[in-house]
């Protein structure tokens, strides 16, 4: 990947970490530092980097630490002294404590840069991501501006400048980490992206493009010769009822092991011959810990699962991607990942002619017909 020369790139690690109870930036995630996550992260794309913060403890870190300006009115203040001692046009912000981020993200933001004053972020609940953001040092005079009037609020700023919002699906990368029980739940969770060769994962371009349809039939075929656990993952949560039989529950997520006989797509897995389905409910903050909580009572034996963004915290044997006629703008971001493409309402024999094989606790490929 080549760097640019034209970047430079921030990592805001100057608040207080008043609920933390100390620097969060030097509180250790997964191996390293926090602050350490976001200088990796960085350092792939340029050698031009500042911290924002005046800590002695981040003289150990290559990079310009630059001490803000102005005092107690929040990250405006970062982003005010470090766009003042820049020197590049183009200054990508991260904060310190969002470990979470992708390579894949930044390097979005930094494509739509154009000509706009301003690459943000903005998830599909309308919520803006300002400190994960790309920033012209032009906008300076309507920083000063703001800050003489009062008005520390950088969605205020947003709107005075020629900003781009760049729509991310994705609410994960933004985790960030602001109390003890923050880092806590974060560490108990799994690295973000884990193999799970047992799997055949099923994604699809929409709603009716057949993703339950072929997951029952692939259940159908494999249960004629053995036992398979299905899963059926859904980021809509439905009222709890006195027969469901709850496995486990959190904060934003909860499993349950599917027992009755209707129309939903997880009863209709059972139906297919699934001898155990698991319907999951989980927002997209809560879709790592939901599914490290599902992993501990998966079995080795095959599973299948039809989940939306699974396959962006799990590597499995089979990725599977239901296209449909036409695959929408906001689904093309899924062939990155490789997806076998098939469309099971054209074509009800895809796919299940003898190429998937499930051996020695592993999916596979045996063959593929045109």
């Amino acid at each position: 990947m080549r760097k640019s020369s034209d970047l430079t790139g921030i990592i805001l690690a100057g608040g207080k970490s008043r609920r933390m109870g100390s620097n969060k930036a030097l509180h250790e995630y997964n191996g390293l530092l926090l602050i350490e996550h976001s200088m990796n992260i960085i350092n792939q794309l340029t050698d031009r980097i500042f911290i924002s913060g005046q800590y002695d403890e981040y003289n150990r870190f290559d990079a310009l630490k630059v001490p803000d300006n102005y005092f107690d009115i929040g990250p405006i203040a970062g982003i005010e002294a470090c766009l003042s001692m820049s020197e590049t046009n183009n200054n990508l912000f991260v904060p310190c404590d969002t470990p979470l981020l992708s390579i894949e993200l930044l390097n979005s933001i930094l494509e739509h840069s154009g000509n706009f004053d301003a690459v943000v972020p903005i998830l599909p609940d309308g919520k803006v991501e300002p400190l994960v953001a790309l920033y012209s040092r032009s906008i300076l005079p309507f920083i000063h501006q703001q800050i003489s009037a009062g008005d520390y609020q950088i969605l205020s700023l947003l709107k005075k400048i020629n900003t781009k919002y760049l729509a991310i699906a994705d609410s994960g990368y933004f985790r960030n980490i602001n109390t003890p029980e923050d880092l806590n739940i974060l560490s108990e969770i799994s690295p973000l992206i884990s193999e799970m060769p047992n799997l055949l994962l099923i994604a699809g371009a929409g709603r009716n493009v057949g993703k339950t349809l072929f997951a029952c039939r692939i259940i159908k075929q494999l249960s004629e010769k053995m036992r398979v656990t299905a899963v059926k993952i859904s980021p809509h949560f439905h009222e709890s009822t006195q027969e469901q039989k709850i496995i486990s529950e959190g904060e934003g997520f909860r499993i349950t092991e599917e027992t009755l006989i209707n129309n939903k797509d997880s009863s209709r897995m059972k139906q297919a011959g699934a001898e155990t389905v698991y319907f999951v409910e989980s927002t997209r903050e809560s879709i790592y810990k939901a599914f490290d909580n599902l992993k501990k009572i998966l079995p080795a034996g095959p599973v299948v699962c039809e989940a939306g963004g699974v396959h962006e915290i799990v590597r499995p044997g089979i990725f599977v991607f239901a296209a449909g006629d036409v695959i929408p703008e906001n689904k093309m971001k899924h062939l990155k990942y490789n997806p076998l493409l098939i469309n099971p309402l054209k074509n009800p024999t895809q796919l299940l002619s003898g190429e998937i094989d499930f051996s020695n606790g592993v999916f596979s490929i045996k063959k593929v017909t045109n």
